[in-house]
């Protein structure tokens, strides 16, 4: 008898679990890919906005 976890074979659990890292890399890589696209739309800009507080650094996340 196949050893069971949950409801399904050891095996297809383990198809089912390299299916799942499959897609959260996928997701992982079109987040950034879209954060890339969207920096090409609009740079990061100096930290405060246009007229940042002086001795504040220029940048910030």
């Amino acid at each position: 008898m196949p050893t069971m976890i949950g409801h399904v074979s050891q095996e297809r659990y383990e198809q089912i679990i390299t299916r799942g890292r499959e897609w959260v890399e996928l997701q992982t890589r079109s987040q950034f890919e879209l954060g890339d696209l969207a920096l090409e739309i609009e740079p990061m800009q100096p930290h405060g906005g246009a007229h940042p507080d002086r001795g504040e650094a220029l940048f910030g996340v």
